[in-house]
């Protein structure tokens, strides 16, 4: 599990406590931390793109930017993405800046230009994950400032998790360990209010249909309206990313946000589709088998078991006992269309051949 310690600063007063210490922290308390990923963005300044050109030169296509860095400097850096346009704010590493990803950034020429620095993306900043190279696009600062202004220290935990604690699969279960470990106050309500028998806000407005109420006594909903589609602020966009999940939309981001803070997963219905304010609760389909072992005949039955998987004895003798001529090898044998029989058919493979690994 991916932990962010600036998500667990929001719970915990972390002063004087660095990430180092944290994770030690954690780690004495049960909640073994693995890895420690700092992301200093101190280095990184704010620049402004004051002019951007397609580079003359260039095989490949490039773009020429000259770049407001801050106390009267304008330097001149090359990108591979056109994004950003006169007026962008941009991230720039300047010559002798390693950035987060590793990158040590020089002075040079590039096809006869001069680069005096690099615009970075999200990719070198470990701010997330783009699909398509492109420069991070920043929405506030001046020319000069430190990215870290904007961007705290960030220290992203690889936490192991063990099955006896759920709580801590959540930012605040982990919270709530570390203020034990270090004697810090928590600052947030772990357990909500229980609200048995209250009916949330606004419930005439949905209906929700429990299909077995046995097995499901409890399904709570909250209609909410007025919601407008788009892209999530930079401080949700930040943390996600930081858990390890690519933002999507305001809804979507909002469900993982809730997820990862509280081990939970909550899903989001949208009343204008088909299914309409009515959503059901199914139970868990567990009379049908799992995919890994259903069993599909698309073959004739003299190379698979036709689906009847109850137990060894009824899959063919010539999956029982293989008659196989010469080396031995899988392909002698004919080849069942189902997984389970796939599986039996390679075991016996492998004790006629002897492999250790066939139990």
């Amino acid at each position: 599990m991916r932990i962010s310690y600036e998500w667990l600063s929001d719970y915990v007063d972390l002063a004087g406590i660095t990430p180092e210490r944290a994770a030690e922290l954690l780690t004495m308390s049960g909640t073994k931390i693995e890895s420690i990923l700092l992301v200093d963005l101190s280095a990184i300044v704010v620049g402004r793109v004051l002019e951007q050109k397609e580079h003359p030169g260039s095989i490949k296509p490039l773009w020429i930017h000259q770049v407001d860095v801050g106390r009267g400097q304008v330097r001149q850096i090359i990108a591979g993405a056109p994004n950003a346009v006169a007026g962008s704010l941009v991230p720039v590493a300047l010559p002798g800046t390693t950035v987060p990803s590793g990158t040590l950034v020089r002075d040079g020429k590039i096809a006869g230009e001069a680069a005096q620095g690099m615009l970075c993306s999200a990719d070198e900043l470990l701010q997330g994950e783009e699909r398509v190279p492109r420069i991070m696009l920043l929405e506030q600062g001046e020319p000069g400032e430190s990215l870290a202004r904007y961007f705290p220290l960030e220290a992203i935990f690889e936490a192991e998790i063990t099955p006896n604690r759920p709580d801590c699969l959540g930012h605040l279960g982990v919270a709530r360990e570390l203020a034990a470990a270090a004697r810090r106050e928590f600052k947030a309500d772990f357990m909500p209010p229980y609200i048995e028998g209250v009916p949330p806000p606004a419930a005439e407005l949905i209906e929700i249909a429990i299909e077995v109420p046995d097995l499901c006594s409890r399904f709570v909903g909250v209609p909410v309206s007025g919601v407008k589609v788009g892209p999530s602020p930079g401080w949700v966009q930040r943390r996600l990313r930081a858990a390890g999940v690519r933002p999507i939309s305001n809804v979507v981001d909002a469900t993982a946000y809730v997820m990862l803070a509280y081990g939970n997963p909550t899903p989001v219905h949208d009343t204008a589709q088909p299914a309409g304010p009515r959503p059901h609760v199914p139970p868990a389909r567990g009379a049908q088998a799992p995919p890994s072992r259903a069993c599909a005949p698309a073959r004739p039955l003299s190379s698979c078991c036709g689906g009847r998987r109850a137990n060894w004895s009824n899959a063919p003798s010539q999956l029982r006992k293989p008659r196989l001529r010469g080396k031995p090898s899988l392909h002698r044998q004919p080849i069942p269309s189902c997984r389970w029989c796939a599986s039996m058919a390679s075991r016996s493979a492998m004790a006629s051949r002897g492999c250790s690994r066939s139990g």
